[in-house]
C-alpha cells in the first residue's frame, strides 16, 4: 500500500511538471524513440562449477557487451522495434558491472533471477534521461550444461521506473568458440536475435 501510495504521488508530481508518462505497453509501439540502457549483468551467473574459484571472469562482461553491440547496433535494434532513433546510455550498467566481483560471479546450480525482482532492479537505475521509454537487457544466466543464455527484456517509463513490458527468454546450443568472450557472446547474440525476431513482436500484439 506505502509502495502504490508513493508512485501515485510521484505520477502526479510528474506529470505537474509537464513531463509525458507512459502508462502501458501500447505505448512502446507509439514511441518514435527508446533509450536502450545495455546489457545489466547485475545479477548474472555463469553456471560453471569447474569455474567457482577462477579470477578473472569479471573481464570477460564488458567483452560480451561490446560483442553484442557490434551485433545488435542502433540499425538493428531501429529496424527491429520499428523507431527513429535509439539512444545508447550506458553508464550506469558500466558503473554496475565494474563495481562485480569474480567470486559472486559462478553459481553451482542454474540461476535464475525471480520475475517479482525485476521491478526492484528498475527501481534502482539512476539517468540523466527525464522522460521516455527504456529498455534494459538483464542478463541472468549462461548455463554451461545446456549451453543456454537467458535474460529479461524489459521495457520501462523512465519517469516513474513503471515496467511496461517484460519478457523472459532464453536460447540454447548455440554457444560454440574458443574463449569465455566468443562462446557466451555468440549465446547472448543468439538469445537477442531470436527475442525482437519474435516474442517482442507477439507480445506487442496482445491486448
Amino acid at each position: 500500500m506505502k509502495l502504490t501510495w508513493t508512485l501515485s504521488l510521484l505520477l502526479i508530481l510528474t506529470i505537474s511538471k509537464g513531463q509525458t508518462v507512459y502508462t502501458s505497453k501500447h505505448d512502446i509501439s507509439e514511441v518514435k524513440e527508446i533509450v536502450f540502457f545495455g546489457y545489466d549483468f547485475s545479477h548474472f551467473k555463469l553456471t560453471e562449477p569447474k569455474r567457482i574459484y577462477e579470477e578473472g571472469l569479471k573481464a570477460h562482461i564488458p567483452n560480451w557487451i561490446e560483442y553484442l553491440n557490434a551485433k545488435e547496433d542502433e540499425a538493428f535494434l531501429k529496424k527491429k522495434m520499428k523507431k527513429n532513433r535509439i539512444i545508447f546510455d550506458f553508464k550506469y550498467i558500466t558503473d554496475v558491472y565494474k563495481s562485480l566481483s569474480d567470486s559472486g560471479l559462478v553459481s553451482m546450480n542454474k540461476h535464475s533471477i525471480s520475475p517479482d525482482s525485476i521491478q526492484v532492479i528498475i527501481n534502482r537505475y539512476q539517468t540523466s534521461h527525464k522522460e521516455g521509454i527504456g529498455l534494459s537487457i538483464i542478463v541472468e544466466c549462461f548455463d554451461k550444461k545446456n549451453e543456454e543464455a537467458s535474460a529479461y527484456f524489459t521495457f520501462f517509463d523512465i519517469t516513474t521506473k513503471k515496467i511496461l513490458m517484460t519478457n523472459h527468454y532464453a536460447t540454447n546450443h548455440h554457444a560454440w568458440g574458443i574463449g569465455l568472450s566468443t562462446f557466451w557472446g555468440r549465446a547472448l547474440d543468439a538469445t537477442v536475435y531470436a527475442y525482437f525476431d519474435g516474442i517482442y513482436k507477439k507480445d506487442l500484439k496482445k491486448k
